[in-house]
């Protein structure tokens, strides 16, 4: 219930809500408190806050990643790529392991900062031998001389989505599916354009054999999102494992001519 909550107000935008709520006791767990209350005080222009709250985590043993990880996405967002880059690049503290979502960030950051080459340097190197299409679209815009859009965290609601979805990719695996399903779907509630968070959803629901709501969830990545012939290939699983074989052959049809 208080996962939910706090969902609502940073969809809402409510971060004054957020951090009243963080300083009247509500507490979930260390990580998801820290992490809110920064994003939070990130939302409500209080940066300098913020950064300290990040750097709280950062001297947190264990946690030190997922502060620096944070951190350097805030920075981003409000204009301090130089900063996201020391920290993503391993300057600042040390090199920390890059989930996929991570590694196009500091690509981003880099195309930002007119270093396209090395931006592609850190791709190939995190992705050697990718057939990864997102990864190949990324690479091929980087090298026709396109600047990338930031798209990692636009916003502090983008924050904490990835709060959510860098919790449910910590717990997936480790703890019962049902309770990182929830993470998962509330990153996605927050930013329906998270494809990771719709692919990890989808996946768990499958794993769940609830595969009325897999399909739907595979369904929800467009056409346009290079993720969306893996999603499709999903739900053709997902509806033959529910016992409609002919409409997975149907979406494996449909794939077939794109």
């Amino acid at each position: 219930a208080l996962l939910a909550l706090v969902a609502d107000q940073a969809k809402r935008g409510d971060f004054a809500a957020m951090l009243a709520d963080i300083d009247g006791g509500r507490k979930i767990s260390l990580l998801l408190d820290i992490l809110s209350r920064a994003w939070a005080e990130a939302g409500s222009g209080r940066m300098s806050e913020a950064i300290a709250t990040f750097d709280e985590l950062a001297r947190t043993r264990g946690l030190e990643a997922f502060g620096l990880y944070h951190k350097a996405l805030a920075l981003a967002m409000v204009g301090d790529l130089e900063g996201a880059d020391e920290i993503l690049s391993g300057r600042a503290a040390g090199e920390i392991r890059l989930m996929r979502r991570g590694v196009i960030a500091h690509a981003e950051i880099l195309s930002q900062l007119e270093r396209p080459q090395d931006a592609i340097a850190v791709l190939d190197k995190n992705f050697p031998g990718t057939d990864d299409p997102a990864v190949l679209g990324i690479k091929a815009r980087l090298a026709a001389g396109e600047v990338l859009d930031w798209t990692a965290a636009r916003t502090a609601t983008d924050g904490m989505a990835e709060v959510f979805f860098t919790l449910a990719a910590a717990l997936n695996g480790e703890a019962e599916d049902g309770y990182t399903l929830i993470y998962a779907r509330l990153a996605g509630y927050l930013r329906p354009d998270h494809t990771e968070a719709v692919l990890l959803a989808a996946a768990l629901l499958e794993q769940q054999r609830q595969y009325a709501l897999s399909v739907e969830t595979y369904a929800a990545l467009p056409p346009s999102d290079p993720a969306h012939f893996a999603a499709q290939i999903g739900r053709a699983r997902a509806l033959q494992a529910s016992g409609e074989t002919d409409a997975a052959v149907d979406v494996l049809r449909d794939l077939a001519q794109l």
